[in-house]
C-alpha cells in the first residue's frame, strides 16, 4: 500500500491533495504534516513512499525541510515533490534540485499532472527499494562468502598461496607473497608470518628462473598448470596446481610429495635391481643349458653310440643258433637308438646347436618346422633379415621369445595357423607372431602369474626394446617385439 506524506501549512491544499490521491491512486494512504518540523518527524517515523512538500511555510521553508530529509540516512531515499505557487523561476528550481528534490509542481496544481508525478515517484521508490534490497543481499552474501572462503582457506589440507608476479620491463623476475594459509608451513616448513610481503627469491633459496616464468605464463595467459617440481631450497618435491583467480594474481595450491617421490625412487631402484637379477639369472640359465647340452652331447651321446657299436659287434660274433641272445641284443640296440634320439632332442631343447652355428633365422625356421610337425598348426614364415650378425645374447633372447610364443599358442590358443615375421626396420629388429586362435584376454595379459608373458617382457626390456600383446576374442592374438640392433 503506497504511503504519501503531505507537508503543507495550508488546510485547503492539504484537503485537495489528500482527496485527489485517495481517489486516483488505489489503496493509497495519506499522512498530513502542517509544518516542516512535523513533516521531518513523520518522515523519519513512518517512512512514506513519496513526499509532497510546499516551499512557503512558516518557521522552516520547504528548501530547508528537503535539505534535512536528504541529509538523513533514514529518509534520503524518499522521493520529494516540491509544490510552489510563488517560486516558479529557474533559479528556485535549480536550488531545489541541488538540495535533492526529485520533481517540481506549480500551483494551482492540475489533478492529472499531480497523479502522474506521484505515480512516477512511487515507481522510482519501488525500484530504489528493490535495488537497495539487492545491494544489501549482495553485501550479506559477499560477507558470508568471504567468511566461507576464509574458513575453507584456513582449513585446507593443501598448502595455498596468493602471489603477484613482479615484472621488469615486461619480463618476469620474481613474485610477491600476498597471502598464505596455515597449511603452507606444514608443506614447506616456512611460517606464513615470515613470508607475507616477501619475494619468492627471498623465501626460497636457489629459486629457479624457470619456475618464476611458469607462474608468469599462468598470469599472462590465464591457462592453469598442474605439475610436480623439486625445490632445492626446500629440499622437497611439491605437486602444484596454479591458476589465475583474477588479472594480476596467481593462486598456487600444493602438497608435499617428497615421501612419495622417495618411495617411487626406491621402488624404481628395486625394480631395476630385480630386472638386473632376472637378466643375470637368465644368463646363468642359458650358460647352464649350454653346458648341460654339451655334456649330454659329448659324454652321454658318445657313450650311447659306443655301446651301440659294441652291441653290433657282439651280435656279429655270436653264433646264429643263440637266437634268444641275439634277439635280446637287438632289443637293447633299439633301446639305445631311442635313447640317442631322446638325448638329441634334449640337447636341441636345451640349446639348439643351429642357433650357435647358423644364427637366429635358421634357428627360428627349424623351430617352426619342429612345432608344425609336433602340433599340426601351420606356420607361415617371413624371414627378412639381410645376413645381420646379431649379438649372441640378443639372438638367444629373440629365439626364446619365439619359443615362448609358440608354447602359448599350443597350450591356449586353439589356433590352426600362425603368421610369423622377422624383419629389420631402421635400426630395430622386429619380431611378430600372429595366430588365428580364440584370442588372449586382458585379464590373462595382466595376470601376475602369467610367467611366460612376464619372461617375454623382461627379455625385451633387457635390451631396451618394446613389446605389445593384443588379443581379440575369437579372432586371435598378436605378439610384437621391437629391439634396437647394437
Amino acid at each position: 500500500m503506497p504511503k504519501i506524506l503531505i507537508i503543507d501549512d495550508n488546510f485547503e491544499v492539504q484537503t485537495f491533495l489528500s482527496s485527489v490521491i485517495k481517489k486516483r491512486i488505489p489503496n493509497s494512504s495519506v499522512r498530513i504534516a502542517s509544518s516542516g518540523l512535523d513533516g521531518i518527524e513523520k518522515a523519519k517515523n513512518e517512512l512514506p513512499d513519496t513526499i509532497l512538500l510546499d516551499i512557503k511555510m512558516g518557521n522552516m521553508d520547504g528548501f530547508e525541510v528537503c535539505h534535512q530529509l536528504k541529509s538523513t540516512e533514514e529518509t534520503k531515499h524518499i522521493p520529494v515533490i516540491i509544490l510552489t505557487g510563488i517560486m516558479t523561476d529557474t533559479k528556485s528550481r535549480i536550488k531545489g534540485l541541488d538540495i535533492g528534490a526529485d520533481a517540481f509542481l506549480t500551483k494551482p496544481i492540475e489533478t492529472a499532472a499531480l497523479v502522474a508525478q506521484v505515480n512516477v515517484m512511487l515507481r522510482i521508490k519501488r525500484a530504489d527499494d528493490r535495488l537497495r534490497d539487492e545491494k544489501e543481499w549482495l553485501k550479506n552474501t559477499a560477507h558470508e562468502s568471504e567468511e566461507k572462503y576464509r574458513l575453507m582457506f584456513e582449513k585446507m589440507v593443501s598448502g595455498f598461496a596468493i602471489i603477484r608476479i613482479v615484472y621488469d620491463h615486461g619480463r618476469p623476475v620474481d613474485y610477491v607473497y600476498l597471502d598464505v594459509n596455515p597449511a603452507h608451513e606444514k608443506h614447506t616448513g616456512i611460517k606464513g608470518t615470515d613470508i607475507l610481503g616477501k619475494t619468492g627469491t627471498e623465501v626460497i633459496s636457489g629459486l629457479k628462473k624457470e619456475w618464476i616464468e611458469t607462474l608468469a605464463r599462468v598470469d599472462q595467459t590465464g591457462d592453469p598448470i598442474e605439475s610436480e617440481y623439486y625445490f632445492e631450497g626446500l629440499n622437497s618435491w611439491l605437486k602444484i596446481f596454479a591458476y589465475r583467480p583474477q588479472t594480476g594474481l596467481v593462486a598456487v595450491s600444493f602438497e608435499n610429495i617428497t615421501e612419495r617421490k622417495l618411495a617411487e625412487n626406491e621402488l624404481m631402484q628395486s625394480r631395476e635391481q630385480l630386472r638386473s637379477l632376472s637378466v643375470y639369472l637368465q644368463s646363468v640359465r642359458e650358460e647352464e643349458r649350454t653346458l648341460i647340452a654339451r655334456e649330454l652331447h659329448d659324454e652321454l651321446g658318445q657313450t650311447l653310440t659306443a655301446l651301440k657299436i659294441d652291441l653290433s659287434c657282439l651280435n656279429e660274433m655270436l653264433p646264429r643258433e643263440l637266437e634268444t641272445a641275439i634277439n635280446k641284443i637287438d632289443t637293447m640296440s633299439e633301446i639305445i637308438s631311442d635313447t640317442i634320439q631322446f638325448t638329441k632332442k634334449m640337447v636341441s631343447d636345451l640349446r639348439p646347436s643351429i642357433l650357435d652355428n647358423l644364427g637366429l633365422t635358421a634357428a627360428i625356421e627349424w623351430q617352426a618346422k619342429e612345432f608344425q610337425k609336433r602340433t599340426g598348426i601351420n606356420c607361415n614364415l617371413n624371414l627378412g633379415l639381410n645376413n645381420i650378425k646379431l649379438d649372441q645374447d640378443l639372438a638367444t633372447a629373440l629365439f626364446r621369445i619365439f619359443q615362448e610364443t609358440l608354447t602359448n599358442v599350443a597350450r591356449h590358443a586353439d589356433a590352426t595357423d600362425i603368421d610369423m615375421n622377422l624383419i629389420q626396420k631402421d635400426n630395430n629388429l622386429e619380431l611378430t607372431v600372429v595366430d588365428n586362435g580364440k584370442g588372449i584376454s586382458d585379464e590373462r595379459i595382466a595376470n601376475p602369474k602369467s610367467f611366460g608373458l612376464i619372461g617375454i617382457r623382461e627379455r625385451v626390456l633387457q635390451f631396451g626394446g618394446k613389446y605389445n600383446i593384443n588379443g581379440i576374442n575369437k579372432q586371435g592374438t598378436a605378439v610384437s617385439v621391437s629391439v634396437p640392433i647394437k
